[in-house]
């Protein structure tokens, strides 16, 4: 099933951002334009992956019993790319960054659970 390797995959990728927003950087992205083009680059396949599997994980809901609702795919999406953007531009504090993390994970995780 197409939609769990998608899932491994984001909780995979959730763990890249998570060292990512944890490295210091000594790069300007406002001064760098080769170094914005490719975080832009990145940051929209990112996206790309998180809008599919949540189309993915919505007909998976829709069409079979289980115990997440839409709004939680919904939110979750969102919760990604929040956690997308803070990892490449860490404009966020470790706290607020962690709990968008954790709630991802739960997620992330519950879908893993309920396909299997």
């Amino acid at each position: 099933m197409i939609i769990i390797n998608k899932t491994n995959a984001l909780i995979v990728l959730l763990d890249k951002l998570l060292i990512m927003y944890n490295e210091e950087r000594n790069v300007d992205l406002q001064k760098d334009i080769n170094a914005f083009n490719e975080v832009k680059e990145d940051i929209s396949m990112h996206i790309t992956f998180v809008e599919e599997w949540e189309y993915e994980a919505l007909e998976f809901i829709k069409n079979n019993k289980t115990a997440l609702f839409p709004q939680q795919i919904n939110a979750t999406k969102d919760n990604l790319i929040k956690l997308i953007f803070n990892s490449y531009y860490q404009d966020s504090r470790t706290k607020p960054y962690m709990n968008l993390y954790n709630s991802c994970l739960f997620i992330l995780n519950q879908l893993e659970k309920e396909v299997n």
